[in-house]
């Protein structure tokens, strides 16, 4: 038994290098931005089918071979999730939830002269519908989530109308991983995200001068991004889990071209209260 467990993470840690370096050799010419980024999600257990996420985040920039003498380094981003998750364990070894959350986005701007941006703050108001679908097999837990993320309010330079700023656009993110646990506390966890817009706001679909956030969605593949990384379970209560992130961004109007790289490092702790 223990032998073959053995070879299960050799096979699983096999896998994910072969897949990390195959991944940054087939991108080493792009240009490469390195981040870390948190999350803290509190989830308050409201009873065995519903429960209640508050979840801050933070990503901050330390490098960026686009950017002359440091401009853009720093505090890149600010996030909060709220919103009630519904869970269903449909027997005992698959279980449904449906998180529904409101989702914010702010971008803190980096004063530097030769971007040409400016010190305003620009951000986004979103509201997410996040199905997945776990199912554990012996030591082994298999998830697929899909996040729906409906994009209704977007500040930023480009959208200098009111009008440009409100408006609807549906990105899905869809994340295929696998945990393998050593024991009760300890998993190793492998999984991969693509990023395709479904959905692109009729009022600014015709501005192509910027991709990604705080813009509205363009149709097509525009991220991909891998992870890899260990969870620790101090208690039922308290778990953090450290990644390591490989980011690819990708042009959705010139036949999904390749335009930069970054690697993360990645760390989301949870704490879980139980109110029943």
């Amino acid at each position: 038994m223990k032998k073959g467990r053995f070879c299960v993470v050799v096979l699983l840690l096999l896998v994910a290098f072969a897949i990390f370096f195959s991944a940054i050799d087939a991108q080493a010419a792009v240009p490469t931005y390195r981040r870390t980024w948190e999350y803290f999600n509190i989830n308050l257990a409201l009873s065995p089918n519903w429960a209640f996420t508050i979840m801050p985040g933070h990503r901050y920039e330390f490098y960026d071979d686009t950017q002359p003498d440091n401009e853009g380094r720093g505090n890149q981003f600010y996030e909060l999730f709220l919103g009630p998750v519904y869970i269903n364990k449909l027997n005992d070894n698959v279980t449904f939830k449906l998180p529904l959350w409101y989702y914010y986005m702010g971008f803190p701007n980096i004063p530097g002269g030769a971007s040409g941006r400016d010190n305003d703050y620009y951000y986004s108001h979103n509201f997410e519908v996040v199905p997945t679908f776990e199912i554990k097999l012996g030591s082994f837990v298999l998830a697929n989530r899909i996040i729906l993320h409906n994009k209704l309010y977007a500040n930023n330079a480009v959208y200098t109308e009111e009008a440009q700023r409100r408006g609807w656009s549906l990105l899905m993110r869809e994340m295929v991983s696998m945990m393998y646990f050593l024991n009760e506390s300890i998993a190793l966890s492998i999984g991969d995200e693509v990023f395709i817009g479904l959905i692109e706001d009729r009022g600014t679909n015709d501005n192509r001068a910027k991709i990604g956030e705080p813009f509205f969605e363009q149709h097509g593949f525009s991220m991909n991004r891998f992870y890899a990384g260990i969870l620790y379970r101090f208690d039922p209560t308290l778990t953090i889990h450290p990644q390591y992130i490989l980011e690819s961004l990708h042009n959705p109007s010139d036949d999904y071209e390749l335009m930069k790289k970054g690697h993360y490092f990645y760390l989301v702790v949870t704490y879980t209260i139980k109110l029943y």
